[in-house]
Formats: structure tokens, sequence, C-alpha cells
């Protein structure tokens, strides 16, 4: 949810009708983002938003996401992925929104067919999101 929350308040506008995985049919465009059931979508996460902060904001304080990383590897609060070198030294994975996102979300609407617009929105960023977590943050399954 976290990387879905990010997807929608960094990319989504941007992405609309322009991105591959948003021109296959049928096209999530702007007009699908100034719909009922995208303006829902988007309450539900403010909401989300809304418990985080409620969350990081108690006593026991808790904050598990840092929501709009510039590198989506970093989303995790704590989770860093790293990449070993040749000669064993390590260094930092950046995880772009556009081109390590949108890739994941182009190869899984590859080939598909969507009943709607909808349907196609939920489904994708379901499988896509999942896909991402497993293709290129597989240690954040086990932190």
């Amino acid at each position: 949810m976290a990387l879905f929350s990010t997807y929608l308040n960094q990319r989504i506008r941007q992405a609309a009708g322009t991105v591959q995985w948003s021109k296959a049919n049928p096209t999530i465009s702007t007009s699908f983002l100034n719909s009922g059931f995208f303006n829902s979508v988007k309450n539900f996460d403010a909401a989300f938003r809304q418990w985080l902060s409620e969350m990081r904001e108690n006593k026991r304080s808790f904050e598990p996401f840092l929501l709009d990383a510039g590198n989506l590897g970093h989303t995790v609060r704590g989770f860093e992925p790293k990449k070993r070198g040749i000669f064993g030294g390590e260094s930092d994975v950046k995880l772009d929104i556009v081109d390590d996102f949108d890739q994941t979300l182009n190869k899984t609407a590859e080939g598909k067919a969507y009943g709607s617009e909808a349907d196609k929105f939920i489904q994708l960023f379901s499988e896509g999101t999942d896909q991402f977590v497993r293709e290129r943050l597989p240690k954040v399954m086990d932190y």
C-alpha cells in the first residue's frame, strides 16, 4: 500500500494516458482520474496516510514507511537494498518510480485483458506492486 500511495501522489497524473501500461485497453486516462471510482481510491489513500501520521504522532510512535521517498527502495523504514560489487563492496540500489516501477507495470499489463478501467487499475497495481517487491525488493519480505 505504501508503494501504491507513493505512485498515486508522485506519478499517476503524469503516467495516465502516456505510459505504456496506461495506454493498453482499457485506457487509464486523465478522465479516469476524475471519476468517482478514482476519487474513492484517493480518499482511501488519504485515510491511509492520516492513519500512518496518527501512528507516528502517538506516544509510542510507529512509522514503518517513508512515503514519497525519492528512492522506492527506501520506502520501508530502515531497509535499504544493497548490491554487491565485483570487488565485494556494497552500493545502494536506486529504484526509480519511472524507470523501475513503470517498467514493472508495463510488463504486468502486457497481453492482459481487463473488463473495465477500474478492474484494470486495481488488478494491475495489485499484481504489479507484488511483482515489483518480489523482483526488486526480495529481501524486504524477510525484513
